[in-house]
């Protein structure tokens, strides 16, 4: 991966000039900065460094930190989970590379309701960097944090060649680069089991394949891959059996773009999405 340099500037005009709609304005002007704070905030946050570049924040080596990282990296059940995983992990490690950076950055984005939100990578000997994609065209924005660097989209071509140019390396080729994480609308639902025939309420939150369970009631938050081991818990803790999904009520369905960490926040009452995991 090119090491962040020195001094870089990409040429950066006032992004919201040239806007005849005063709201439209506002918005692409919010959400720049949205994407200024999430960068440096995720420095912020990894305040020990990085494992390969040395005077990053605050000149701590720290490469056997980050190879631990991404060893737990897989730990989530999906593509996004894996990175809102990684993100606490790497928030616990206070340390990471672009791959760390970029999912903190992500994270905070998520958690503010700032979409939609894509990381995107180029593969290692391909490139070899992490970068997100914020907001919708025409207002799209590249979002850097290695590089602390926050560009419009129209600038990508330039962004590239300052980034790898600085090493001396030719800009790699767009075949390569790989979608990691794309945001969708949400959904959030409450089911019931009617009284006589389960006797449960819950929520689904997100969309497939990152669907929650949130169930207050008994304090979790499982992925939807989990929803039969899930019922066997619930219903087997009061030595019951499961009921049949035949009975299943939706009661309500609310379609919301924006923050799967957010609505689970506020759904269940936490911060983030919780797996059964040790990462000690």
């Amino acid at each position: 991966m090119p090491r962040p340099m020195a001094g870089f500037e990409c040429q950066h005009r006032v992004v919201c000039a040239g806007h005849s709609d005063s709201s439209q304005m506002a918005a692409r002007c919010a959400l720049e900065m949205a994407c200024r704070d999430a960068c440096r905030e995720t420095r912020e946050i990894l305040s020990n460094g990085s494992g390969n570049k040395q005077g990053h924040v605050q000149s701590v080596p720290m490469s056997e930190e980050v190879g631990k990282l991404r060893s737990w990296r897989n730990v989530g059940t999906t593509p996004l989970g894996v990175e809102l995983c990684w993100a606490k992990i790497a928030e616990r490690a206070k340390c990471g590379n672009c791959a760390e950076m970029s999912a903190v950055a992500l994270a905070l984005l998520f958690r503010r309701g700032v979409h939609p939100v894509e990381k995107w990578s180029f593969p290692s000997g391909l490139g070899d960097h992490c970068f997100l994609l914020v907001g919708a065209n025409p207002d799209t924005f590249i979002v850097d944090p290695w590089f602390d660097r926050v560009v419009p989209l129209c600038e990508y071509g330039a962004w590239k060649h300052a980034v790898w140019g600085a090493e001396g390396e030719a800009p790699p080729d767009d075949k390569h680069r790989v979608r990691i994480v794309h945001q969708i609308v949400h959904q959030v639902e409450k089911w019931s089991f009617p009284s006589g025939l389960g006797d449960h309420c819950f929520l689904l939150v997100g969309a497939n394949p990152d669907t929650f369970i949130v169930d207050p009631w008994f304090d979790c938050v499982v992925p939807l891959c989990e929803y039969g081991a899930w019922k066997h818990a619930v219903w087997g803790a009061e030595g019951e059996a499961p009921p049949d999904d035949k009975h299943r009520v939706r009661i309500v369905r609310v379609d919301r773009p924006g923050s799967l960490v957010e609505l689970v926040a506020l759904t269940a009452e936490q911060d983030v999405p919780h797996w059964s995991m040790d990462l000690d």
